[in-house]
């Protein structure tokens, strides 16, 4: 028993020969070169920290628009420079996010109908592919007006010239983003006002009558208006148009206030 105790305790002053030092000396160089080696690692550590999320290596070096001229382009700029001027980590070409740059351009800028953004590693550039909305109508709606493109959607307020003018009776409440009517309504109208003057007449403008905006009315450079109905067939509609402006310069008669086409197979004009 007492050899197994002597035996332990050899054991034992054995192993804290190998853990702890063997002098004091040791130990307080074993502790001086563990603090070397932190402040080593933590210096590398902020230097690396400091080269990937602060330095000019990783921040981005240019913005390039492509697809898009004038103030659209400047607007562009404009809007994706203060996004990525908000914060560190937006600035940063990696931690960059172009799923939201590209929702933040979106949302501010409804003419654009589509658009791309993409980044290049090799020069730390930022590329936005942008494509304008078809402006196709100025769309009056009480006393506002603004800028509508084919698919009904507004694009800014306001008017342009050279666009045909829709008024919309019914003076809706509408907002820059919104949409104005249907995909067939808008198409309908479209075509109406590339159409029109193969039948001989010009139009001035384009009126919405009601709610549901199925009654159109165009009023013509002749001062009389013709009513057609949305949701019928346009080409029929321009068809009989047509013939009743022929047979009426042919027996010399004059159409003072309108030429109704919105029921099937029978005109009304006065």
């Amino acid at each position: 028993m007492a050899k197994q105790q002597v035996r332990r305790k050899r054991n034992n002053n054995y192993r804290k020969r190998l853990i702890m030092p063997s002098s004091p000396l040791e130990y307080k160089k074993s502790r001086s070169f563990k603090s070397f080696f932190i402040k080593i690692f933590s210096l590398a550590l902020l230097t690396f920290l400091y080269w990937f999320f602060i330095s000019d290596d990783m921040m981005i070096k240019k913005i390039n628009v492509k697809g898009v001229e004038g103030e659209a382009r400047i607007k562009i700029e404009s809007q994706a420079g203060n996004y990525i001027s908000s914060g560190i980590l937006s600035r940063n070409f990696y931690f960059l996010s172009t799923n939201k740059l590209k929702s933040r351009l979106q949302d501010n800028m409804p003419e654009l109908k589509e658009i791309a953004v993409t980044k290049t590693s090799a020069n730390k550039e930022v590329l936005i592919e942008g494509f304008l909305r078809d402006i196709k109508f100025n769309w009056i709606t009480g006393t506002e007006s603004y800028v509508v493109d084919k698919d009904g959607i507004v694009v800014a307020s306001g008017a342009q010239g050279l666009v045909l003018n829709i008024i919309d009776k019914t003076n809706t409440p509408i907002n820059v983003g919104d949409k104005v009517g249907s995909p067939d309504l808008m198409l309908f109208i479209d075509n109406l006002g590339s159409s029109f003057s193969s039948t001989g007449l010009e139009a001035k403008e384009i009126i919405i009558k009601n709610e549901f905006k199925r009654d159109i009315e165009v009023k013509t450079t002749n001062n009389f208006s013709v009513y057609l109905d949305s949701t019928r067939n346009l080409e029929n509609q321009l068809s009989n148009l047509t013939r009743i402006v022929v047979e009426t310069k042919r027996d010399n008669k004059k159409i003072s206030e309108y030429i109704d086409l919105r029921i099937e197979n029978k005109i009304f004009m006065k």
